[in-house]
């Protein structure tokens, strides 16, 4: 999977998810360590990555003007206050676990420890499921 770290996180996480055969950029490494979100975005839009990122403004995000939301690689947002990259990085795998062979284009994912939001154009949907 095609994924874009933001610079929230660091580098156990893009270390793990290399392992585990992700093809992963990290926000800083591209120049973007503190780039707007409108900026992330349309690196990962123009990449078709999936943005993944600690930032609840993803949540509604600016979008660019060439991106809106049903034209978007997905969205992962960690809402999980732990706060150890550890923990993140087995989250995310967990996550994608779950969500194995699922479309995550134009989705908007929110993350917690009991399961996750799916939010796309048509609503907002609970999945439940043990990610920590």
């Amino acid at each position: 999977m095609r994924l874009l770290l933001n610079a929230c996180f660091g580098r156990v996480v893009e270390r793990t998810l290399l392992q585990v055969g992700h093809d992963v950029v990290f926000a800083p490494d591209r120049g973007l360590g503190d780039a707007d979100d409108s900026r992330i975005l349309a690196l990962a839009h123009g990449e078709r990555r999936i943005c993944i990122t600690l930032d609840d403004g993803f949540k509604s995000p600016a979008w660019p003007a060439e991106l809106t939301i049903a034209s978007h690689p997905g969205i992962i947002i960690l809402r999980i206050t732990d706060q150890k990259m550890d923990t993140y990085a087995q989250i995310l795998l967990r996550f994608f676990k779950a969500t194995q062979g699922q479309d995550l284009a134009d989705t908007i994912f929110v993350l917690r420890r009991d399961g996750y939001e799916q939010r796309t154009q048509s609503g907002i949907i609970w999945v439940p499921v043990q990610l920590l």
